[in-house]
């Protein structure tokens, strides 16, 4: 089942979204350290958050993910 059935599911039987469990401290933090090149693994992994976590706090923050693959060398 689709993500997305089970959060309509959850709104019509009343249930309200969760929130976020991590402050916006660590949002903001996860969000600076992806923009300054690390990946969201590497991220999540100095943080002791999930990879989800930190994609969530970089399009929060209004940030954008890379690609996926490896990075070109800037010459």
């Amino acid at each position: 089942m689709h993500r997305s059935s089970v959060r309509a599911i959850a709104e019509r039987a009343g249930l309200e979204a969760r929130r976020s469990t991590h402050s916006d401290a660590i949002r903001a933090e996860a969000a600076g350290l992806y923009a300054d090149g690390l990946t969201l693994a590497q991220v999540a992994a100095q943080l002791g958050i999930s990879d989800e976590a930190v994609r969530a706090a970089v399009l929060a923050c209004g940030g954008t993910i890379r690609p996926r693959g490896r990075r070109r060398e800037q010459v």
